[in-house]
């Protein structure tokens, strides 16, 4: 199996999971609980299906890896579970802002965070995988990806280690922000890769690269408005995509 066909496989797993995470929390949610509970179980929820994501994110990058020839590399890094402030805050959001205090509601709002954190797991595994071994971290935006995320898979495999060894990045970034190679939003269907040179990304990033050099550079070198004129090529030449920035993760 070609990397590429392997991390559209894992793309796939990762969406399944999601489906059965809140297809769970809605059925704990219909059920004889209160907020208080439901938010308990959350955090159960979050954890199980993020581990079986960050795990599915290692087999990933070891059939990839073994695909690519690159059984050198060391052995993949499975992240840490997700802090439990990360957690609750997405709940005390869901908790304040759904439709009523029911359950149900509160569940249903949820839906954006769970997929998100759920993810996180997996995305930050090949993060921490590729600065272990050195090599590139990169995004392949799924088939509704935004105009925001279309951007980030345009830019490559440019998260390397070296990045965040001289910017002094980490997970959490500097000043408390994520890095931009981090950066997901609700609902996100990119699936995060690893990338080995320059010119093995998936055709698809490669394109974009090229789109956006055509879209938002002037006489060879990057011009002014670049989000601007980005957000303007999207939505002539792909008109049911989003245009806008999405609300980022700030936790």
């Amino acid at each position: 199996m070609p990397p590429v066909a392997r991390w559209r496989q894992l793309q796939a797993q990762q969406r399944q999971i999601v489906i059965l995470a809140m297809e769970d929390l809605l059925d704990v949610a219909t059920g004889p609980v209160t907020p208080e509970q439901l938010g308990q179980l959350y955090q159960v929820v979050v954890d199980r299906y993020g581990s079986v994501a960050a795990h599915l994110a290692v087999e990933a990058l070891e059939d990839a890896r073994k695909t690519a020839g690159r059984i050198d590399l060391p052995d993949p890094v499975l992240s840490d579970p997700l802090p439990a402030a990360q957690i609750e805050g997405t709940y005390s959001w869901a908790s304040a802002t759904a439709a009523s205090r029911d359950p149900e509601d509160i569940a249903r709002k949820l839906a954006g965070p769970l997929g998100r954190l759920i993810q996180q797991r997996a995305r930050e595994t090949i993060w921490d995988s590729t600065a272990a071994a050195g090599t590139r971290y990169a995004r392949l935006p799924g088939p509704k990806a935004c105009a925001f995320c279309l951007m980030l898979a345009s830019r490559g495999a440019v998260y390397t280690a070296e990045t965040v060894l001289t910017t002094g990045m980490s997970k959490r970034g500097r000043r408390g922000r994520r890095p931009e190679g981090l950066t997901y939003h609700d609902h996100c269907d990119c699936v995060a890769v690893e990338s080995y040179a320059a010119d093995d990304l998936p055709k698809l990033n490669r394109d974009l690269q090229e789109e956006w050099i055509e879209a938002t550079w002037e006489n060879g070198r990057p011009g002014n408005a670049q989000w601007a004129k980005w957000q303007a090529y999207i939505a002539e030449t792909r008109p049911n995509k989003e245009s806008a920035k999405p609300e980022q993760d700030t936790d």
